[in-house]
């Protein structure tokens, strides 16, 4: 961008040419006259103007102009980590899909089971055809569940191709169901560094940087400018017929200082200067507004994530007893002790138990991720995804 740290250079060049008659009488009495006359003038000049001081307006101008480079920068970075953020809690949520799919599954494996074993009874007379009935319904039931199943894990698995920008005919994705934490900052050390990293409370101190480069810039239009120009002209005029001289050369340079000081323009400096005063205060005050936001927001983000971090935990020790309880109820099924609704049930609960803590974990793992967005480590090494 043009700041005015350069010179201007100029080139100027023209012709002109008149074309008509002229009587010249002189004091003795003689005349001249001259019809068709044509006279015409040749001009070129190489100009070159530079400001040698403008208050240190040009400097401030250089300056500002990087700070809004910088401005477009934190802009940008605040762009990639939405993105980055919503394209990691896609992949979770895909993640997460593809696990309700494959417990949806090994039920649909057992329910088989459970039929074949009520069709194997009814033959060797031990069931009866209502038992083969409610197997059947049972797995009817579960097969249409996997097909749900099927289709969220396939829309999930679309939404994030959307934001790669692929499709399945061009890439295949193979997404991985394990979820690792990768906070290690406390509570307090996250909102520290929420102060002093979070992309949106550096954008406003840019604005306040620019706010000030304005307030100085309109300083500095208050003090004198120095100029220094200089020029090289040549010229060259055909007089025609009839006069005096024939033709005429001429060439040169000139230079020249110039002072200008704007002594009075009607208050616009001081208007200016007052919009840019509330503009500053209107800057500070959406400070401390994000600022308040922001610490609210991660707090009961952490807490949150925590109790998702204790959910978890508890959904873990859920799964071990309902796994435990189903063993116990298919040994017996198999033995003939228990009916088909108990062990119904016990695989309904060791599926539900799986879900309840895939759920919660996954839940967990989306709140990590806005947590260190919010604190500016989204993109921070010391963090891993």
């Amino acid at each position: 961008a043009n700041v005015g740290l350069y010179p201007v250079v100029q080139m100027n060049g023209g012709i002109n040419g008149d074309y008509g008659g002229a009587r010249q009488s002189f004091q003795n009495g003689d005349q001249i006259e001259a019809s068709a006359n044509l006279q015409q003038v040749y001009n070129a000049s190489l100009g070159v103007n530079y400001n040698l001081y403008q208050g240190g307006e040009r400097q401030l101008n250089l300056d500002r102009l990087f700070e809004e480079v910088g401005r477009m920068e934190l802009q940008k970075q605040l762009t990639i980590e939405t993105q980055m953020t919503e394209l990691l809690t896609r992949y979770y949520q895909a993640a997460e899909a593809a696990e309700q799919f494959r417990l949806q599954e090994e039920l649909v494996g057992f329910s088989k089971e459970r039929l074949e074993r009520a069709e194997t009874n009814m033959n060797f007379g031990r069931g009866s055809s209502l038992d083969v009935t409610n197997a059947r319904v049972d797995l009817q039931r579960d097969q249409a569940n996997l097909i749900n199943a099927r289709m969220l894990r396939d829309q999930r698995l679309r939404e994030l191709l959307l934001l790669m920008g692929r499709t399945q005919e061009e890439v295949s994705v193979q997404v991985n169901t394990e979820v690792e934490y990768g906070l290690i900052l406390s509570r307090d050390d996250l909102v520290e560094e929420a102060m002093k990293r979070n992309v949106q409370l550096s954008l406003v101190d840019a604005d306040r940087a620019l706010l000030s480069y304005d307030e100085r810039i309109l300083a500095a239009q208050r003090k004198p400018t120095v100029s220094f120009n200089t020029e090289y002209g040549y010229s060259f005029q055909d007089f025609g017929q009839g006069a005096f001289f024939a033709q005429q050369r001429s060439n040169g340079v000139g230079a020249g200082i110039n002072v200008a000081w704007n002594l009075y323009d009607g208050g616009r400096i001081k208007q200016q200067k007052e919009a840019l005063q509330v503009q500053l205060q209107s800057n500070k005050l959406r400070k401390d507004q994000q600022e308040l936001q922001i610490r609210s927001q991660l707090l009961n983000l952490y807490d949150n994530y925590q109790a998702a971090l204790e959910l978890n935990a508890v959904e873990m020790q859920s799964i071990e007893a309902a796994r435990a309880a189903f063993t116990r109820t298919r040994e017996e099924y198999n033995l003939g002790r228990l009916g088909q609704i108990e062990y119904r049930q016990a695989q309904i609960n060791l599926r539900n138990a799986q879900l309840a803590e895939r759920q919660s974990a996954y839940n967990a793992k989306i709140l990590e991720l806005q947590i260190a967005q919010l604190a500016g480590l989204i993109r921070d090494d010391r963090y891993s995804y």
